[in-house]
């Protein structure tokens, strides 16, 4: 971890005289001239330098394959085909993760700690800048954003569930500074959560509003996404009443959903070859083929703040569970005719149709947005008693969105009996609405809590396997069941090499 925050901090200073909205400096220095920041525009650049594309692209193999929205089947495995996954993918799917901690090419760890450095930076040398006050304010507040969202995906990462159980479990290292001096040890997951909760507080003393001269910028923090992310952080906790606040704060900035049902997503047909590599016609989402820029996508989604997965790194391919297929409504969900293409291995050459969940050119959207508000508001309504009839006409406004408008009223709202059915019904929407890459995020809480009627129980059919190869003369079933420690990525062997073994593995 030290040799990459390294590296990310000289390409970070670097950058930052390069790309500030100002052009504050009309020439900039090279790595050797030692920059030193002196001025709240330098952090500026540096802030909007973490914003850039590259830096909102996030890697998180274990959301995309270890959750039941995934499915790598025998069937798939023993089909011809040009492209196969990495070893990764197979550990991640049948929660090998003793194997999967020797994966080289897991860079998430890495990535989360140097956004977090840069976090540090900005936070430790804001005060000494020369600059406005209220743009200092401004930008400690967004800097407090950037280390609590990080630390967030870390813990949800690589650590287990935060649950009355597991509070005393290994969290992360607490980076504070910027000084590689700093213990690495992990603390507790309950000192973490802490950590992260105070960092929050901070961060929601942005007061810059989601628009700015008529844009919305989803790419930088703002009052919108500070509370989102709060009530993303009290769900993941358990406390349903902050969680719906937070909701409802970040809802009062903003509730636009983008309408489905008007068309903003598209769909075109392309040639792929079937598994007789005959010419067939494909019928793609718009967003597949053409990776739309920034300020499109930040018109054309409901986020509040951008960030997604990348989705190439061990497979050009999200396969969609036969469990997410069968949760649509495939004739009038706008989200199965908008992002399954059901022959998507065609365009692979793989010998066979298997369906693909396809989104913005292998990225799927992980950031805070409306969509999500919505759905913790009407869960934690759910959740702590209140009117359940109220809880599914904040579902159903979602789903107003996105059921074609010609469905019969009882598809495109629906309607819960008792609280079980009403949690049922939400958890169902949050996959359909948010595959990929919130439903591990459900199934790690669901299973951590303490409400054992929620606990969810994976299972898997598939091969033995060693560190080298899949073994398909060997069938075998895997089970993830609530309180595994499984639900804890490992963190990659060499940041622990390079920590000298201050940073302690997860335990299997």
């Amino acid at each position: 971890m030290k040799t990459n925050i390294l590296l990310s901090t000289i390409i970070s200073v670097v950058a930052l005289c390069m790309v500030s909205c100002d052009d504050f400096l009309s020439k900039a220095p090279s790595k050797e001239e030692n920059l030193e920041i002196k001025t709240v525009e330098q952090l500026e650049a540096l802030i909007a330098n973490h914003n850039s594309k590259s830096k909102s692209i996030e890697s998180n193999k274990i959301a995309l394959y270890s959750s039941d929205n995934f499915e790598y089947s025998k069937e798939l495995y023993k089909t011809p085909k040009q492209i196969m996954p990495s070893m990764a993918l197979y550990q991640y799917y049948t929660w090998n993760m003793e194997l999967a901690s020797d994966d080289s090419n897991d860079t998430g760890w890495g990535d989360y700690f140097d956004r977090i450095y840069n976090a540090n930076l900005i936070i430790n040398e804001i005060d000494k800048a020369s600059g406005r006050d209220d743009d200092k304010r401004r930008l400690k507040a967004e800097a407090h954003f950037i280390r609590a969202h990080n630390y967030l995906s870390l813990a949800s990462i690589y650590c287990l569930p935060y649950g009355p159980a597991t509070k005393q479990e290994d969290g992360l290292p607490l980076k504070r500074s910027t000084s590689f001096e700093e213990r690495l040890d992990r603390v507790s997951l309950e000192e973490t959560y802490d950590f992260i909760e105070n960092d929050i507080k901070e961060a929601l003393k942005i007061d810059v509003s989601l628009y700015r001269d008529d844009l919305r910028r989803t790419w930088r923090a703002n009052k919108a996404a500070a509370c989102a992310l709060a009530s993303r952080f009290y769900l993941l906790k358990g406390m349903y009443a902050e969680a719906e606040k937070y909701a409802d704060m970040a809802l009062k900035e903003d509730d636009t959903l983008i309408d489905y049902t008007s068309g903003v997503i598209s769909q075109k047909a392309e040639v792929g070859l079937d598994e007789n590599m005959m010419p067939i016609m494909i019928t793609f989402p718009s967003t597949w083929t053409n990776r739309i820029d920034d300020l499109t996508f930040s018109r054309e989604t409901d986020m509040y703040y951008q960030k997604s997965i990348i989705t190439f790194v061990d497979l050009c391919w999200l396969i969609p569970s036969r469990r997410l297929l069968n949760l649509y409504d495939q004739e009038h969900d706008l989200r199965y005719r908008y992002f399954i293409v059901p022959q998507f291995s065609y365009t692979l050459l793989v010998r066979g149709a298997f369906p693909g969940y396809c989104t913005y050119n292998h990225e799927i959207t992980s950031g805070l947005s409306v969509a999500e508000m919505l759905l913790i508001k009407a869960e934690c309504m759910v959740r702590t008693g209140q009117n359940l009839a109220g809880a599914m006409d904040v579902l159903n406004k979602l789903r107003d969105k996105r059921i074609s408008k010609d469905a019969p009223a009882e598809v495109r709202f629906l309607s819960a009996s008792d609280k079980q059915e009403a949690l049922r019904l939400v958890l169902d929407e949050r996959s359909r609405e948010m595959p990929f890459t919130m439903r591990w995020n459900d199934i790690r809480r669901c299973n951590f809590n303490e409400d054992p009627s929620d606990d969810i129980t994976i299972t898997r059919s598939f091969y033995e396997m060693d560190a080298y190869k899949v073994k398909d003369d060997q069938p075998k079933e895997y089970t993830l069941a609530p309180g595994s420690r499984r639900y804890a990525a490992p963190i990659p062997k060499n940041e622990i090499t390079s920590a000298q073994g201050v940073i302690k593995q997860n335990r299997y």
